[in-house]
């Protein structure tokens, strides 16, 4: 008699509840990192839009979203039910991600056999490299959970062989085309495989391509003419691809990854409006942001056109990036948080064993049955993206699964020949394995930018700690001398322990090394404003707004400045430009308020 625990519903269970204790485990474990604590790129963008949609504005933000929006929409939603904390939502994205171990074990059996789809799903409960994703405020691990559901739903309408179910699944591509735009390529894809794979007659084709597809312009124009209503510009999708594309693919970024050329700053908001900028001066002419898009969409496929032999460079460089064992960090680094929390010696599989086995899992499955197409259909996906735009962990982590799911196939397989006393098949897969295995493990390691060590110096600092902040800004400007950023980091650690004088050396020093450091400038101009010098400080400060103008804190310490020198009246004209700049959480809002009553009281006293 069978132990009922080896039902299915009772191993999906325990596999969840075991992925539910590795990844609260690590979380526990990574408290000390104040990475977690310090929202970075992408990371920032997503909590302001969730923090602006959980006050009632359900529009967002004030401008065509120009990046993936829905992810913002779900914040949104957490938010206004459990609060504004974080916390909130890594509890629920652990939840999640523990789900998405159970949803590979049903797609494993499914597609396979049950032995394959527990293989599978025990593998991704013990994946660290999820358990990392599951920590941060972005869209990865909702992501894989629309995915999973996306194909789980696929395997089911391909055989259901009615319409309604084809316009629910056009639901929820659309969903998850808002969640990550790249997965937009999923699409002509589905289409293409079903009438491949199921061969339907021509009018049921048509007829199940029109509700699919007409499910997703139903959902895009929602977003469309949200967009409209915004800027006045039909937008379907968001508007930073241009941008990516360019970034990744121009004649000074000839890595595979992601970085933003001399005129753009690394922060994405920061990073499209100086694109924007750069556009319109190219063009000498005002420019939408459909236009400006396109502009470097154009340029890019302009520098490919012109100069062919990079392209080998360019897909060498990827597609090494991309199988590489290393994770190519894009906001954060695995590998910096897996050695705070302790568990980067954890011995649990990696990217190279689940590449290793999960390729001729496979192919070996591929050979028996047509279902693992729809497998590989997020595979492809993903080297499309990672083709067109960069490598990175972040990318590919949406192939994992499925990758993983060929595991299972290829530990079935295994076993199944060892069973059978067969020799040569199961040796054929071990070599594959390790050829696969040994090939990633060597893959290529990017060269350090020194950002790891900037983003970890600058969490120190925004906690307080300001011994371990500046070690890691000594650190980093002793090995990357040649970087304003460290200089202005510890100009800010000496400003924070009132050592103002240290703060303009610090300051002058990284103006030295890059004169248009806007951020340079600004502080520097605060270190003159604290040191009693207001007339250095308003000129300093007017540089670097002259570089960054719509730096809503550059208004604050400038209207600080003018205040000192007597100008009121500038000084309240400052303020309130600073808080129609300045977003609804940053601190000095109310001294702001504060301040504008307190100088128009002082200028009517005055005329009195």
């Amino acid at each position: 008699m069978k132990s009922p625990f080896l039902r299915p519903r009772e191993i999906g269970f325990l596999i969840f509840l075991l992925a539910l204790a590795l990844r609260a485990a690590y979380y526990i474990r990574s408290g000390e990192n104040p990475l977690l604590h310090f929202p970075v790129l992408d990371e920032s963008y997503y909590i302001d839009l969730g923090h602006r949609i959980a006050s009632g504005s359900w529009v967002g933000e004030d401008r065509v979203f120009f990046m993936d929006p829905l992810y913002g929409y779900l914040l949104g939603l957490v938010f206004a039910v459990f609060g504004h904390g974080l916390e909130s939502v890594r509890v629920l994205q652990i939840v999640l991600d523990s789900a998405n171990a159970v949803m590979i074990l049903f797609i494993g059996s499914r597609v396979w056999n049950l032995k394959a789809g527990i293989a599978a799903g025990l593998l991704y409960a013990t994946y660290k490299v999820s358990f990392f994703y599951s920590l941060l405020i972005l869209k990865t691990t909702c992501s894989i959970a629309l995915l999973l559901l996306f194909v789980i739903s696929l395997l089911h309408v391909v055989r259901a062989g009615r319409a309604a179910p084809w316009f629910f699944l056009g639901l929820l591509a659309a969903l998850m085309v808002y969640l990550q735009a790249n997965l937009l390529v999923l699409v002509p894809m589905t289409v293409l495989l079903y009438w491949f794979l199921e061969k339907p007659k021509i009018s049921s084709l048509m007829v199940h391509g029109v509700c699919f597809l007409g499910a997703m312009a139903v959902i895009f124009s929602v977003g469309a003419y949200r967009n409209y209503r915004v800027s006045g510009e039909w937008v379907w999708l968001n508007t930073q691809s241009g941008r990516l594309l360019y970034s990744s693919n121009n004649p000074h970024n000839l890595t595979g990854r992601y970085n933003v050329p001399a005129f753009a700053r690394p922060h994405p908001e920061e990073s499209e409006r100086d694109f924007h900028k750069e556009a319109e001066r190219r063009r000498g002419k005002p420019l939408g942001v459909r236009g400006v898009s396109s502009y470097w969409t154009g340029q890019t496929w302009n520098f490919l056109k012109h100069h062919p032999q990079v392209i080998p460079t360019l897909l060498k460089n990827k597609l090494l990036g991309t199988v590489s064992d290393y994770e190519v960090p894009v906001n954060h680094s695995f590998d910096l948080s897996a050695r705070i929390a302790g568990v980067d010696q954890w011995p649990l599989p990696t990217f190279a064993f689940i590449l290793a086995l999960g390729i001729p899992g496979l192919a070996l499955g591929l050979l028996r049955r047509k279902e693992i197409f729809w497998l590989i259909m997020p595979i492809l996906a993903v080297l499309i993206t990672v083709v067109l735009f960069y490598t990175s962990s972040r990318f590919r982590m949406p192939a994992v699964p499925f990758l993983i799911i060929g595991c299972g196939i290829g530990m079935d397989q295994f076993l199944h020949w060892i069973r059978r006393k067969e020799i040569l098949k199961p040796l054929a897969l071990l070599l594959t394995f390790f050829f696969l295995y040994i090939f990633s493990i060597h893959g290529p390691r990017p060269i350090s930018t020194g950002t790891e060590q900037f983003y970890l110096a600058k969490a120190y600092w925004s906690h307080g700690k300001y011994p371990e902040a500046k070690e890691q800004a000594w650190k980093g400007a002793e090995k990357f001398p040649d970087q304003a950023r460290f200089p202005v980091l510890l100009g800010m650690i000496a400003l924070s322990e009132e050592r103002y004088e240290e703060a303009v050396l610090h300051n002058l020093r990284a103006h030295d090394i890059d004169p248009m450091n806007a951020d340079a400038l600004h502080n520097l101009g605060l270190s003159y404003l604290l040191t009693g010098r207001a007339e250095e400080a308003v000129t300093t400060i007017e540089s670097a707004m002259a570089f960054s103008p719509e730096e809503a804190r550059y208004f604050f310490t400038l209207a600080k400045a003018k205040e000192a020198i007597g100008k009121r009246n500038e000084a309240a004209s400052l303020y309130g430009e600073y808080l129609k700049r300045s977003k609804l959480p940053e601190p000095y809002r109310r001294e702001a308020e504060e301040s504008i009553g307190v100088l128009e009281t002082k200028e009517a006293d005055s005329r009195r």
